[in-house]
C-alpha cells in the first residue's frame, strides 16, 4: 500500500530542516555532507532502526482498551503492521518517515558519524507539533497515519458456521473423558467458551457485544474522531478483522471463542512489558516500587510451592473468569483458526441468553525463561497453574435451560460437570492443557515463630540431662 503523498511531502521538509537548517534553528544540526545529504533514505532508516528495536509500546499513553487516545490507537495498529516491515525496505522508510512527524528529533554524535535519534526514551510522547496537527486538520496525516497502519496489520476475516467448527459437547478436558451434548427443542446448538475479566452482573447488562457496536464505547475510545480511520464516515467498524501481525482477532469488533475451556483460561493474557518494561525476570526479584504498579491490573504476588524444584517461589497471581457459551450451530463464526492453525474462533456478538455459565480460575503464572525476559504468556510452555475456584449460571438456571430448550434432567447433567470442575488444578500453555500441575497451590507455607530476643547482659540457659 503506497503512503499518503503529504506524509511523504510533510516527512522531507523534517528532513530537510535536519540536514540543512534555516535560522533561527541551529547552525548545524547534522552535519552530512554529500551522499548522505542527498540520500534521503538513510535519514528515516536510522529513525526506524530505533522504533524497530522497540518491544514495548512506541506512543506514551495513559489510557486503556476503554479510552484509547491517539497514542493507544498508534500502538494498537503499529504493533500489528510492524511485521509487515520486515525485509521491506520501502515499508521501513514509511514508518520512519512517520515517526519523524510524530516525535520530537535530536542528533547523537558530530560529525560523518553523526546519527538522527528521538529526543527521550521510549515510550515516546507524541510532539506539540503533531498535536497540533491532531487540534487542527486530524483528518488529514493523522488519520493517514493511521489507515496506512491499518491496511498494513488488518485483514478482513473469512466467515463460516459455528456448527462448521465448534463440537456439540462440553469440553471440560480437566475433568471430562465424555462430553455432554444439549438435546433441545431449539435446533442444534455447540459449546465455546471466552475468557472475560468483567464481574458478572457487567455481563449481564452488557453482553458480550464487540465493542464497536457499542456507542459509549466509541465515544469513550474516539473511535467517531476525524482521525480514525473507524469514524462514522466510514464502514470498517462494522466488518471483522484478523490482526496479521499477533495472528489473532481483532479486541474490537469480534468476539473470539475458544473450542476448549482450557484455552480461555489463558486469556487475557499476561504480560510484564504492559504494565512496564522494567518488570523483567522472575517476580521474586522485582522492587517494591514494581510490585506496587500490580494493584491496578488486579495482580498479586503468592508464595507457592514448586513442585520440580521442591522450593518455595513468588509468582503473580490474578483471576479470571471463563464463560461457558451454548451457540445456535448456524452462528457466523470467522474461519481465523485457518490463518493461525489456533483452536479458536470469533462471532460478532455473543448474547446474554449464549452464556450459561461462568467459572472463576486463579492463576498462577509461570517466569521468563531469564531474567532479562519478560513475563509472556505465549513464550513459555507451560505457562500457567491454573486453579478452578467456582462456578455459577449466568442468569437462573431455570432461564438458562428455557433458553436452550432442554430438559430438566439435561440441565442437571451439565450442572454436575461444571460443579465437578470446581477445586481441580491443572497447566496451561498458550494452547496445550496439562493435568500435572507444576505448582502445588494448595500447600501452606508454615513459616516457624521467630526466636525469642536475647537480653543485653543475659546469659543463656544451659540445659543438662542431670
Amino acid at each position: 500500500m503506497p503512503i499518503d503523498p503529504q506524509i511523504a511531502v510533510e516527512s522531507s521538509l523534517v528532513r530537510t530542516a535536519w540536514i540543512t537548517p534555516q535560522p533561527p534553528a541551529p547552525a548545524a544540526r547534522l552535519p552530512w555532507t554529500g551522499f548522505k545529504a542527498a540520500d534521503q533514505a538513510t535519514f528515516f532508516r536510522q529513525l526506524y532502526t530505533h522504533v524497530k528495536a522497540q518491544k514495548g509500546p512506541i506512543c506514551h499513553t495513559t489510557t486503556t482498551q476503554s479510552n484509547l487516545d491517539y497514542a493507544g490507537w498508534f500502538n494498537y495498529f503499529f504493533n500489528e503492521a510492524k511485521g509487515a516491515a520486515e525485509g521491506n525496505d520501502a515499508i521501513e522508510q514509511n514508518f520512519g518517515r512517520i515517526a519523524s512527524l510524530m516525535f520530537d528529533l535530536e542528533v547523537e554524535g558530530a560529525g560523518a558519524g553523526a546519527k538522527i535519534k528521538f529526543q527521550g526514551a521510549f515510550p515516546l510522547p507524541v510532539s506539540p507539533t503533531f498535536m497540533a496537527r491532531l487540534a487542527h486538520s486530524p483528518g488529514a496525516i493523522p488519520k493517514s497515519i493511521l489507515a496506512y497502519l491499518f491496511e498494513l496489520g488488518f485483514v478482513e476475516a473469512t466467515m463460516t458456521t459455528a456448527g462448521d467448527y465448534f463440537g456439540m459437547t462440553l469440553a471440560l478436558k480437566s475433568n471430562l473423558t465424555d462430553g455432554v451434548a444439549v438435546r433441545s427443542s431449539k435446533g442444534t446448538f455447540v459449546f465455546a467458551y471466552r475468557g472475560d475479566t468483567r464481574d458478572v452482573a457487567t455481563i449481564i447488562r452488557q453482553g458480550a457485544k464487540c465493542r464497536a457496536e457499542l456507542d459509549f464505547w466509541r465515544d469513550d475510545a474516539h473511535v467517531n474522531e476525524a482521525w480514525h480511520p473507524w469514524s462514522d464516515a466510514d464502514t470498517k467498524w462494522k466488518k471483522m478483522w484478523f490482526r496479521k501481525g499477533a495472528k489473532d482477532n481483532d479486541y474490537f469488533t469480534l468476539n473470539s471463542l475458544a473450542k476448549e475451556f482450557h484455552i480461555s483460561c489463558a486469556y487475557p493474557m499476561f504480560r510484564s512489558f504492559e504494565i512496564n518494561q522494567d518488570m523483567v525476570g522472575p517476580a521474586a526479584g522485582w522492587t517494591p516500587l514494581q510490585c506496587s504498579r500490580l494493584a491496578a491490573k488486579n495482580i498479586v504476588i503468592r508464595d507457592v510451592y514448586d513442585k520440580t524444584t521442591a522450593s518455595w517461589q513468588k509468582v503473580p497471581s490474578d483471576e479470571t473468569r471463563v464463560f461457558a457459551c451454548a451457540i445456535s450451530s448456524s452462528t457466523e463464526a470467522a474461519k481465523t483458526f485457518e490463518l493461525n492453525n489456533y483452536p479458536e474462533s470469533a462471532v460478532r456478538n455473543v448474547e446474554l441468553e449464549d452464556m450459561i455459565a461462568w467459572v472463576k480460575v486463579r492463576r498462577y503464572h509461570r517466569p521468563p525463561a531469564s531474567a532479562l525476559e519478560h513475563y509472556d504468556s505465549t513464550r513459555i510452555s507451560p505457562s500457567m497453574t491454573i486453579k478452578v475456584m467456582t462456578w455459577g449460571w449466568v442468569r437462573t438456571e431455570d432461564e438458562t435451560r428455557a433458553s436452550l430448550g432442554c430438559t430438566p434432567d439435561g440441565i442437571k447433567v451439565i450442572a454436575a460437570k461444571l460443579e465437578n470442575l470446581k477445586g481441580k488444578v491443572f497447566d496451561i500453555s498458550h494452547t496445550a492443557y496439562f493435568p500435572a500441575a507444576t505448582y502445588d497451590v494448595d500447600r501452606q507455607r508454615v513459616v516457624g515463630p521467630a526466636p525469642a530476643p536475647v537480653r543485653p547482659g543475659s546469659q543463656p540457659v544451659r540445659l543438662t540431662n542431670r
